[in-house]
C-alpha cells in the first residue's frame, strides 16, 4: 500500500523525512503489510530528492492542478489553513483473493502450460521479496515458450522493476489469452504483460489526458475506462524502451 504526503508547493528533505515517519509508523503498527512512500508537489527540491533516493521513498512533481484532482480524489485538503493531517484508520485489513483454481476454456496444449506454471509458480507467490531476477527469468522461459530468450529477459526485468513500485504487489497469474499479471495485495490487477515473437505487449492504467497524448504520439493504444483513467497496451522490442514505460507506469499509479 501507498502512503502519499501531498505538498501544494515543493518537496523538500523535511517533506521526505515526515513521510517517512509516517511510514514507520505504519510498518510498525500492521507488519503484515507492505508499505510504500510517495511525497508529490509541483516542485522537488534536490534535496528532497536525494533524501528519497536514500530512503527509498519516491518524490514526484505534478502540476498543481493535477495535484489537486488527485487531493480531492482521496478527501485530502491541500491548504495549510485547514490543518488537515492524514490520521491512520484503527484497523487495516488487507486479503489477497486465493488463488483462482479455475480458468476459461481453452486448447489442451495451452491447458497443460498453465498448469505447469501454476505447479511450479502458484499465483501470488512471486513477490518484490520472494523473486529475484533470476526465479522472475525462469517463470518468463516457462510461461511464455514462444518468445525469444531475449524477449523473456526483457519481460523478467519488466516485472521486476513493476514488483519494486507496487508495494504488496505479486505475479497474480498467467492467463489463459497469454497475458501475466501483476496483482495488487487486494486483487486488483495493476500491470499485465505478454511477451510475442517480435515484441512485448504490456497493458496499465494511465490518466485519460496523458493516455490520449501518447495515443497521438503513436506509443499506446486505449482499450478504454477503467478506474480514475484508461487502460491501455504499449509494446516494445528493445531494453532501452523499458524507462519510457516505466514511467508511464508510475504515472499510472499515482494518478489512478
Amino acid at each position: 500500500m501507498w502512503v502519499m504526503e501531498l505538498k501544494r508547493d515543493v518537496v523538500t528533505a523535511s517533506t521526505v523525512d515526515q513521510l517517512q515517519r509516517y511510514v514507520v509508523e505504519l510498518r510498525q503498527r500492521y507488519p503484515g503489510v507492505t508499505y510504500g512512500g510517495i511525497a508529490v508537489a509541483p516542485s522537488v527540491s534536490p534535496a528532497g530528492a536525494s533524501r528519497a533516493d536514500e530512503l527509498g521513498l519516491l518524490a514526484v512533481e505534478l502540476p498543481e492542478a493535477r495535484l489537486r484532482a488527485v487531493a480531492a480524489r482521496h478527501g485530502v485538503a491541500l491548504d495549510a489553513a485547514t490543518g488537515h493531517r492524514p490520521r491512520p484508520p484503527g484497523q487495516i485489513r488487507t486479503v489477497r483473493p486465493a488463488p483462482r483454481t479455475t480458468r476459461g476454456a481453452t486448447d489442451p496444449v495451452r491447458a497443460a502450460l498453465l498448469a505447469r506454471v501454476d505447479a511450479r509458480f502458484p499465483p501470488g507467490s512471486l513477490t518484490a521479496g520472494s523473486a529475484s531476477a533470476k526465479l522472475l527469468r525462469e517463470y518468463c522461459l516457462l510461461a511464455f515458450p514462444s518468445s525469444t530468450p531475449a524477449l523473456n529477459r526483457l519481460a523478467a526485468e519488466l516485472l521486476e522493476q513493476v514488483l519494486q513500485v507496487v508495494p504488496g504487489s505479486a505475479v497474480g497469474r498467467r492467463a489463459a489469452g497469454g497475458w501475466t499479471t501483476i496483482d495488487t495485495a487486494e486483487g486488483v490487477t495493476a500491470f499485465a504483460v505478454e511477451p510475442k515473437r517480435t515484441t512485448i505487449k504490456t497493458s496499465f492504467s494511465l490518466p485519460t489526458d496523458v493516455a490520449a497524448r501518447e495515443k497521438a504520439a503513436g506509443r499506446i493504444t486505449v482499450k478504454g475506462p477503467r478506474h480514475y483513467g484508461m487502460w491501455v497496451h504499449a509494446a516494445l522490442s528493445e531494453q532501452s524502451q523499458i524507462p519510457g514505460v516505466m514511467q508511464l507506469v508510475r504515472k499510472g499509479l499515482i494518478e489512478t
